[in-house]
């Protein structure tokens, strides 16, 4: 999985030379029929909605590194970014909305979990988290912050501190 950047020097974005690809730094899903399992070695993300009886959804987590980004940019200015995800062929799935949100709690690609940002001991059937570690991901509520937007512009050093 990649996020497609195009730098550019200058306005307007017909100047812009070609795109640059950034490796996902981790990435790992959790899943609210297996709330203590850690998804992070496995090479497919997953995102399902909840059934009916709000139950079955699976949220996926993907980070980047801040500091490849820069390296990418080199002191250029950062005019978009695109997140770019291949759907498994025969999946069987139906076409449903993906949200993009921006996560401020750090969490772990091998131990995340549905009940913990960082689970100790993911697989041990409790949650083995306490404070800002232990979140929930509610179905019918977004978890964390806001919308990422489809295209931003921005320069690296205005992206904050938190975790993204």
């Amino acid at each position: 999985m990649q996020v497609a950047l195009v730098v550019c020097a200058a306005l307007p974005l017909s100047s812009c030379e070609e795109p640059t690809s950034v490796d996902d730094a981790a990435d790992t899903y959790v899943a609210q029929g297996s709330p203590n399992a850690s998804h992070g070695s496995e090479d497919t993300l997953v995102v399902t909605q909840a059934d009916a009886d709000g139950a079955g959804a699976s949220v996926s987590l993907v980070s980047f590194s801040r500091d490849a980004i820069v390296h990418e940019a080199a002191g250029r200015t950062l005019v978009q970014a695109a997140l770019v995800l291949e759907v498994a062929p025969g999946s069987g799935a139906i076409p449903m909305p993906i949200e993009a949100r921006r996560m401020t709690t750090p969490w772990s690609e091998r131990g995340a979990t549905w009940w913990c940002a960082v689970d100790l001991v993911p697989g041990d059937d409790m949650a083995d988290c306490t404070g800002s570690s232990a979140w929930t991901f509610a179905p019918e509520a977004p978890p964390e912050g806001p919308l990422v937007p489809y295209a931003t512009t921005a320069t690296p050093g205005s992206w904050g501190t938190e975790p993204a």
